[in-house]
Parts: C-alpha cells; structure tokens; sequence
C-alpha cells in the first residue's frame, strides 16, 4: 500500500513539473522582452553663459543621435557609464591678456547623460545657437559659428568634427562614426555615433579617421 502511494506521490510531482514548465515556456518569451536590453538617456543640460551674450553666429542644429560604448579591448558594452556632451563653438574674444589683439575662445553648453542597460545612450537632438560677449571693431568678419562635437567618457575624450555631423544627417545610409581624437591615442572606450532610430549600423570607414579640425 505504502509502494503505492509513493507511485502516486511520484506521479503527482512529475505532473506538477511538467505544468511548471509549461507555464514558464509560455511566460518565457514576455519575460525576456522586458528583460531587453534599454538605452540610456540625458538628464540635464548646462549652458557656458557668462554674462548675456552681445553677438550671435549661425544657428546649428545636431540632429538626435545613439552613441554606444563599448570597451576597446573586450568590446564588451559600458553599463552606467557617465557620457559628457559638448556642444563646443568658437568666439571672438577681447580684450585678452596675452593676445593684444584678440583671440578665438572656445565655449561649449553641456549635456549628461548615462548609458543604458546594452551601453547605448539616446541622445536628442540640440539647437545650438554660438554666441559670444565682444562686438566691436574687430568683431567685424568674425562671428561666433559651431565648431565640434566632444564627448567624454571617465577622463577620456573624443571628437566628431562638423564633417562627421554631416554624415549622420543621412539616416539612409544606415551608417555609424567612430569618435576619435587628432592625436590617434586609442584609449579605453570606443565611440560609436549613429543617427537615433537606425538599427544595426554599419560603422563607416571614415569614422575611424581623426577630425577635420584641431581642437584643445
């Protein structure tokens, strides 16, 4: 009698397996759409304003764009990792201490953001209206105007130049840039910028060229 019941206990636990098992295959598939991995997004913006600008160059405007960040030697995804956005124009300034007639300053408004859970930022799309605090004589012919992009990852800085911009304009070409630096120090992360909504980008060979412009 005692077997018996044990044959039956026995059958009632594989049944209740083989239910449980039913349930999660059924379960599965919405788990792992909400366990999917989510890009990041930016929080906050600061602007360089030091007083209230006097001159103003030709607006630019940077389309949206998804940067994703990955490690150079393991190119695994960055998770949680702060990216800095500088929006960086250049203006004439004077009067300046070393430089008795002047010299072009660079200034830059300020986005932060934070990759997501597949290292992967969204980064909307920016106005930038260059600006600057001299117009005056020699002002004349040298209007504040957009110069690059730097993004910064930890203390590691990159570029994309105004060139680079250009490029992501295009969604169509369903391509992605490298951010590098004039220098070509390849450090720790790599950058990759595609136009946001573009799925699986192929990186474009010249993305892995320096930018077209120096920069400090």
């Amino acid at each position: 009698m005692k077997i018996w019941k044990q044959i039956e206990l026995n059958r009632d636990v594989v049944h209740l397996l083989r239910y449980i098992a039913f349930v999660a295959m059924i379960l599965m598939p919405a788990f792992l759409r909400a366990q999917q991995a989510a890009p990041g997004t930016c929080t906050s913006v600061s602007s360089f304003d030091k007083a209230a600008p006097v001159i103003y160059g030709e607006p630019f405007f940077v389309p949206a764009l998804c940067l994703r960040v990955t490690e150079v030697k393991s190119g695994m995804p960055q998770v949680n990792k702060e990216v800095i956005i500088r929006y960086t124009w250049r203006w004439f300034e004077y009067p300046y201490p070393e430089h008795l007639g002047g010299v072009w300053s660079d200034a830059y408004d300020i986005v932060w953001c934070t990759t997501g859970s597949d290292g992967t930022v969204l980064v909307p799309d920016y106005h930038l209206a260059p600006r600057g605090w001299y117009n005056g004589r020699l002002s004349r012919g040298r209007r504040p105007s957009f110069k690059e992009l730097e993004l910064s990852v930890e203390n590691y800085h990159l570029w994309l130049s105004t060139k680079q911009l250009a490029q992501l304009r295009t969604p169509k070409k369903n391509t992605a840039v490298v951010a590098s630096r004039p220098d070509h120090f390849v450090g720790k992360f790599r950058v990759e910028v595609f136009p946001a909504g573009v799925a699986n980008p192929r990186v474009h060979p010249a993305g892995a060229k320096s930018r077209s412009a120096p920069g400090g």
